[in-house]
């Protein structure tokens, strides 16, 4: 499909959709290699925020250099955009002041404008000169303002959270306990409906290097038989984002590990270290050996020929196959079914030459 979309204006020599290494599923992006630069330049040009299949296309260059694309060096935060402004406009507006990577409007479950976007500037020079030119600026008659984007982790913070002392600090306790680190200008704690402590609290210091201090210094850090967890504080978004980043780790965790520990017939565990650390030869043998067993109960009339085409694919999508039986069997019945097709082609083709001879 991506290929029909961009090969109608231009020569494409290949595309490659990026996928999940054990689900095979597709991330959402790809890379379209084109003949010509200009073929590449052209397409972005055109096609940049086009609808497919109800998704808008955001066209980038391929960068291969990791640091440029997680410095966040010329990345903007725009915000008080109007509800009008899409993706396609903010583009326009702020390419005027250097080559853009990407840019986002960020939008709400229902797809409407939160009022705020991100520009990420190929230099951190083209991301200063926007600045300085559009901060305060009218946008659609609406003043905007932008600064430097800084990410979650690195940014600074006042506020924390300290949770895990059950009833044996009071709020002058605890503000005692927090003000060896600095000066605080708000601390409570959570109480019930009959006035007494939930165990967890919220304190504001005055500077952040004061917070990170109070953080770094009482994680942990017992009171009485009670050990602390005092850590940022983090708003529902915050947290929700967080959980969900954990969850989805593990989840990939497991699968891999699922795939990483196959065991057959009693053989050794084959991991993808395993297979590293050998030759192309010996990844396909021992591969080979593991599948053609399995192979052979399903289709023992074709096992070497499925075997062969299998050990073709990717390696760890094959040990995710010797790990799940439904997996491998969906495979194997595939191939199974192709090959059938081919054998009645061919039978089907020499049955014509007969026939012509016959004629003749």
């Amino acid at each position: 499909m991506l290929f029909d979309k961009f090969s109608s204006a231009c020569l494409i020599l290949s595309v490659r959709v990026a996928r999940d290494m054990i689900t095979r599923r597709s991330l959402g992006f790809a890379y379209i290699n084109f003949e010509q630069p200009a073929d590449a330049e052209r397409a972005r040009d055109t096609m940049n925020f086009d609808l497919f299949h109800g998704h808008e296309l955001r066209i980038m260059w391929a960068s291969y250099d990791r640091t440029l694309r997680i410095s966040g060096v010329g990345t903007i935060f725009i915000k008080n955009l109007d509800q009008n402004i899409d993706n396609k406009s903010l583009y326009d507006t702020f390419s005027a002041f250097g080559n853009i990577l990407s840019c986002k409007i960020m939008t709400d479950e229902n797809g409407n404008s939160k009022g705020i976007g991100f520009v990420d500037y190929e230099t951190q020079e083209a991301a200063d000169s926007a600045i300085a030119k559009v901060n305060g600026m009218l946008l659609n008659d609406k003043k905007v303002f932008l600064c430097r984007f800084t990410p979650r982790n690195q940014r600074k913070f006042v506020d924390i959270f300290i949770k895990n002392f059950g009833d044996q600090l009071d709020e002058e306790k605890l503000r005692k306990l927090l003000s060896q680190y600095g000066k605080i200008t708000a601390c409570k704690i959570a109480m019930d409906e009959n006035g007494k402590s939930k165990g967890f609290g919220f304190c504001r210091y005055e500077n952040p290097e004061e917070a990170e201090a109070a953080v770094q210094n009482l994680n942990g850090h017992t009171i009485g038989d009670k050990q602390l967890y005092v850590g940022r504080f983090q708003n529902k978004a915050m947290r929700q984002s967080e959980i969900k980043r954990k969850t989805d780790l593990r989840q990939q965790s497991v699968a891999y590990a699922h795939a990483a520990s196959t065991v057959v017939s009693g053989q050794e565990p084959l991991t993808p270290a395993t297979l590293a650390n050998a030759t192309p030869q010996q990844q396909k043998q021992m591969l080979g050996e593991r599948l053609f067993p399995l192979i052979k109960n399903m289709q023992p009339d074709l096992a070497g020929k499925i075997t062969g085409m299998l050990l073709e694919i990717d390696h760890i999508q094959l040990l995710h196959m010797l790990e799940s039986s439904e997996s491998l069997k969906a495979k194997v019945c595939s191939l199974g079914k192709m090959n059938f097709f081919y054998f009645i082609k061919f039978f089907f083709s020499l049955s014509l030459v007969r026939l012509k001879k016959l004629l003749q």
